[in-house]
């Protein structure tokens, strides 16, 4: 008789986390997985891949923070990754601010982050408000009709992409085809990504670019241009072209897609930990406390995407790791780490550990749209947890299989 992954020891070498993580029976609930690596193997070194996993939350802080590990020069890129010089989305994201160093990704988190900031949450909570009340009448009124609706598809996609589009400045007629774009060419960073899907990658990231850079243009062009009015309008007066096109295509493809496996789990979480829900009823901090919760006990993110390589050799828990190796997050498994947080399996909002989720990493790569994406949250749950208080599952909900993020496929709802 096999003996199911989840049960194997895990052994370095041996043990094939990267494939394991994107099988979608593990991705179902990965989390007895990750507890046997992060027991049996904090610092796995993978089979395949050349990738280094880290599950325990000291080392994952370690991984993040310390300027020891840097991202990858452009020659390592190509050496490391085979379609590098072939594909055109595998290219745009690994030339991204997430695959740079200071002083270069510091010159472009400082352009992005003047829009992308805290002191703009207010004016972010507006437009996830207007969203909400466009959208949330039509629905409530479908289920109070005694439909079944698939909330997925019906509300949190649209939800936050038109949220997105209203931040980076994308006209409303230009989105449905826009948002089309943005898992395709996503989809090139997947570990076992094939050729045909690869080529969809490249063609769905080709016209991002070219749409990006068209905005771009415009942007530049019109002498009433506020830079205070969207991210494009932002960057066209801060960046070359191909900067800013690389930082509108890495928002509008990484950020939103996992914004929405993020909205969906809360969802999950609201209709499941009912003692919990009472949260999203008081105030914007304990909606915050809510929040913060779902994406630590479930996180959208199986690890963390980019390598990040130390200069020399480094012990972590133990392992000596190499020079240049590739280490990555664990990120589930370091969320779920008992030494960082009490009854990690529990869902309990609120904590008050001095631990912080890696969800959205941590240190100088720290995700810019993290505060969006928490406000994006915060706002859609609070709305239906008050207009349809009875909102219940009409089905267990059904998962994507394809790739490594923990996202949904569809949500069915009735009240």
């Amino acid at each position: 008789m096999n003996t199911p992954v989840t049960e194997r020891v895990i052994r370095p070498g041996e043990t094939d986390v990267l494939a394991a993580i994107t099988d979608p029976v593990i991705k179902q609930d990965p989390y007895p997985f990750l507890d046997r690596v992060r027991e049996q193997s904090p610092v796995h070194r993978n089979p395949t891949g050349g990738v280094w996993f880290v599950s325990r939350h000291a080392d994952a802080l370690r991984v993040l923070r310390d300027p020891l590990f840097r991202a990858p020069s452009h020659a390592e890129l190509v050496e490391r990754f085979p379609r590098y010089r072939t594909s055109r989305a595998l290219r745009s994201f690994l030339d991204s601010m997430v695959v740079t160093n200071p002083p270069e990704h510091t010159r472009l988190r400082k352009a992005t982050s003047q829009y992308l900031s805290p002191r703009r949450t207010q004016h972010f909570r507006a437009i996830c408000e207007r969203h909400c009340d466009r959208l949330l009448p039509p629905l409530a009124e479908r289920l109070r009709d005694g439909e079944t609706v698939d909330l997925h598809a019906d509300l949190v996609y649209p939800f936050s992409w038109n949220v997105i589009s209203d931040v980076v400045g994308v006209p409303a007629a230009d989105r449905p085809a826009l948002a089309a774009c943005a898992l395709p060419a996503i989809a090139a960073v997947n570990p076992g990504t094939g050729e045909q899907q690869l080529q969809q990658a490249d063609d769905a990231s080709a016209q991002l670019e070219t749409y990006f850079a068209a905005l771009l243009a415009h942007r530049r062009g019109d002498p009433a241009c506020d830079p205070e009015q969207d991210l494009a309008s932002c960057l066209a007066g801060q960046l070359s072209e191909r900067d800013a096109v690389s930082a509108l295509w890495i928002l509008w493809t990484a950020g939103y897609e996992s914004t929405v496996g993020g909205i969906d789990t809360g969802v999950l979480a609201m209709l499941t930990h009912h003692d919990q829900a009472r949260f999203l009823d008081g105030t914007p901090q304990e909606a915050d406390a809510f929040v913060t919760e779902c994406l630590r006990h479930d996180p959208p993110v199986s690890s963390t995407g980019t390598p990040r390589m130390p200069s020399r050799p480094v012990e972590l828990s133990g392992v000596l790791v190499p020079p240049e190796a590739d280490v990555r997050v664990l990120v589930g498994a370091a969320n779920r780490d008992p030494e960082a947080f009490a009854e990690p399996h529990r869902f309990l909002p609120g904590r008050t550990e001095n631990a912080a989720p890696v969800t959205f990493g941590h240190g100088p790569h720290y995700c810019l749209g993290a505060g969006l994406a928490k406000i994006e949250m915060a706002t859609l749950l609070t709305r239906l947890r008050r207009e349809l208080p009875g909102l219940t599952l009409a089905a267990p909900p059904r998962r994507r299989e394809d790739g490594a993020l923990r996202c949904f496929a569809s949500l069915h709802v009735s009240v």
